[in-house]
């Protein structure tokens, strides 16, 4: 009776021994991190602004500049010539102009291939010339009848005393005019289409 019951003493220790212990943890299991994806800072969006000149700008100088901004690492032509471009985008360049109008093209374009392009139209008008070549201011003359002879553009249209006379090809033109007793004055005026004028004043003395 005692040894069985020390056998079943012996059994329920090695129970409770077994029960307290427990079995030994196993490793543990480690979460996956994840990376996050870069972000990829995307590329600045090409533009054009002209500063100079605005559009249908009329110059009366033959050469003018053309400037304006876009993106510092954009390719900027004027009219098929590079112009140079600064750390800030600005850029730099002149056109020479042919009298009348004028096309002028700016493209700027990146390494994505973008292009951006803008054309504008200026119109050089030259200063209109007139010379009155006949006759010499404060002329004395003995005669009533005097012709005026003079040159200028051959597109202008050409007055004297107020009276439209005709202009030739090459811009010549000459009208008689009739004298009084005394100082006369005659008035040459030039106009073209763009709007310049140009008016010579001469004082001829008529002594019979």
């Amino acid at each position: 009776m005692k040894k069985r019951l020390l056998v079943i003493l012996t059994l329920a220790s090695l129970l409770l021994l077994a029960i307290g212990c427990g079995g030994s943890p196993g490793p543990a299991t480690s979460v996956p991190t994840v990376s996050p994806t870069p972000t990829s800072i995307p590329a600045e969006k090409l533009f054009l602004e002209l500063t100079e000149p605005s559009g249908e700008a009329i110059s009366n100088v033959s050469r003018i500049p053309v400037s304006g901004k876009t993106l510092p690492d954009a390719v900027v032509s004027i009219n098929g010539i590079i112009a140079a471009v600064d750390y800030q985008g600005i850029f730099h360049g002149e056109v020479n102009l042919e009298a009348g109008p004028n096309i002028i093209e700016i493209v700027a374009s990146d390494f994505y291939g973008n292009e951006k392009s803008s054309i504008l139209t200026v119109i050089y008008v030259a200063a209109l010339p007139l010379t009155v070549t006949e006759p010499l201011n404060n002329a004395v003359v003995i005669s009533p009848l005097l012709t005026v002879k003079g040159i200028t553009n051959a597109d202008a249209v050409v007055s004297i005393n107020g009276k439209i006379v005709s202009v030739d090809a090459s811009g010549n033109f000459s009208e008689p005019v009739t004298l009084e007793a005394g100082p006369n004055l005659i008035e040459v005026l030039a106009s073209d289409f763009y709007g310049n004028s140009a008016n010579v004043m001469v004082t001829v003395i008529y002594s019979p």
